[in-house]
């Protein structure tokens, strides 16, 4: 990569908004995720925060793993940037499966699809995209200045996508309920982070 290399405007943009796709889930996760298990799914509220503690644990171990496999991924497309593309539709199903508990199984069905889902979607592939994310920042300029303006352009993203889809989740499940909202919101997070996959490069 040449040192003089510059990232356009337009390509810093959809980076941004691609790292905002990302915290769809974030949104999702922090205000919205445990209510859904308590009242809808039906979960204990204890379970659920061990849960949620364990898959802390998990997800330590797994963002070492997926580091490492990212910088010794050689690909025509780069290194993390495969990794990128592939996080944008495993999102959307994430965030779908996620939100469909089965509520007709018994309670230890209902927590072990809680747990499976869960680690899928916040130990797995949100750690496929946090890491393929970050590492594409460096990967894309060694420019000093253009690196600084890309990381702007990823928090700024970040922050509006944020304050969109956390205003936007409680509308939407009132008005569709939590499974057409659940694949809305997937869709838009999955759509974003495929874009910034596919129109970016290393």
């Amino acid at each position: 990569m040449k040192e003089s290399k510059k990232v356009p405007l337009w390509r810093k943009t959809i980076y941004g908004l691609g790292t905002g796709g990302g915290n769809v889930f974030s949104q999702i996760g922090a205000a919205f995720l445990l209510s859904y298990y308590t009242d809808t799914a039906l979960i204990g509220a204890a379970a659920i925060g061990t849960m949620f503690v364990v898959c802390r644990i998990f997800d330590g171990v797994s963002d070492l793993i997926m580091g490492a496999i990212v910088d010794k991924t050689n690909t025509k497309w780069g290194k993390a940037r495969p990794w990128l593309i592939l996080s944008g539709p495993l999102t959307f199903l994430g965030i779908v499966l996620l939100m469909h508990v089965p509520t007709g199984a018994s309670d230890g069905m209902k927590l072990v699809y809680a747990y499976a889902t869960y680690i899928f979607m916040s130990v797995i592939v949100y750690t496929i995209f946090g890491i393929a994310n970050t590492a594409m920042l460096p990967l894309m300029t060694r420019d000093r200045d253009d690196n600084t303006m890309l990381a702007t352009f990823s928090a700024v993203g970040n922050s509006v996508i944020g304050l969109i889809a956390g205003s936007s989740i409680t509308p939407l499940v009132l008005a569709f309920g939590w499974h057409w909202a659940s694949i809305i919101l997937g869709l838009v997070a999955g759509v974003l982070i495929l874009i910034s996959g596919l129109v970016n490069n290393e």
